[in-house]
């Protein structure tokens, strides 16, 4: 029983109106002024209705919502990709966002206040066009690649086979920290050459391992009374998941993106936080 609060803010928005269109003259100015306060203004009404979210303010360039802490995240999906549309997917054009989560008696001040450190935390001086949550700060690219997968690890963690002889309440915790570990070690920690003599960059995946750690999820999982074609089929779609996570998000020459395992976090929070949800209903 969680409750988001979004903050958010277009980056540079005074620079792009100095600078992003030479030579403008005052009617494109207020034209441009004109469509951006209708995308905050009625665009981003209609959206925080169908989410279901409370809005505080929206307007010229920046906005205040709350709402279940899901819709919040989903809401900031959509949002995020209309703006993108909204500006002919114009790179320089993009706003940054902080979520911050708390129970629903945390004032609502507060919540203006700390969704506010978030937003600040996810545009710094050196990069900008990313979203706070979780304690994570990530790219709207890997924020939606994450939240995706959380839906995939959510689906994983809510088990449909009941048993008197298993506590199933118990899986959620024991299954995220096996998956991020499972992440973590999939990983070569340093530079490696293989029999043939062919280097492998650190960061760089370690299939023996990463086969090894899929094997442990189908233990796990008939541990908490999966049966087998239950187990396989669930433990599957989360290796095929990561397995296209990881081709399609990491440089595995990189060695600064090995840093960005702890993303996974933020998947793994939605997953849990999402089950927790689950069973407070059907309690």
């Amino acid at each position: 029983k969680l409750l988001a609060a979004l903050r958010l803010d277009v980056d540079d928005l005074g620079f792009i109106f100095n600078r992003g269109v030479p030579d403008a003259s005052l009617g494109e100015i207020l034209t441009l002024s004109r469509e951006m306060q209708y995308f905050f203004s009625a665009h981003f009404d209609g959206l925080a209705e169908k989410h279901k979210l409370y809005l505080i303010y929206s307007g010229g360039d920046d906005a205040f919502a709350v709402g279940k802490w899901d819709n919040v995240l989903h809401f900031a999906q959509e949002l995020r990709t209309d703006f993108h549309e909204f500006v002919f997917q114009n790179p320089d054009v993009h706003f940054s966002a902080g979520v911050f989560m708390g129970n629903p008696h945390y004032p609502v001040g507060r919540f203006y206040l700390d969704a506010g450190k978030f937003q600040d935390m996810a545009k710094d001086a050196e990069q900008k066009n990313r979203i706070r949550v979780f304690n994570q700060t990530l790219g709207w690219e890997e924020f939606d690649s994450k939240i995706e997968l959380g839906k995939t690890f959510a689906e994983a963690l809510n088990p449909k086979i009941k048993t008197e002889e298993n506590d199933l309440k118990k899986l959620p915790s024991a299954f995220a920290y096996r998956i991020l570990n499972l992440v973590k070690s999939s990983f070569r920690e340093q530079p490696f050459q293989d029999q043939a003599g062919n280097w492998h960059n650190r960061g760089s995946i370690n299939p023996e391992r990463f086969a090894r750690n899929v094997a442990g999820l189908r233990y796990l999982f008939a541990r908490h009374g999966f049966d087998q074609k239950r187990s396989e089929e669930t433990v599957g779609k989360i290796e095929r998941a990561l397995i296209w996570d990881f081709m399609r998000s990491f440089d595995f020459g990189d060695d600064d993106k090995i840093g960005l395992v702890r993303d996974y976090l933020v998947a793994l929070n939605y997953a849990i936080f999402k089950n927790r949800a689950q069973a407070n209903q059907k309690s």
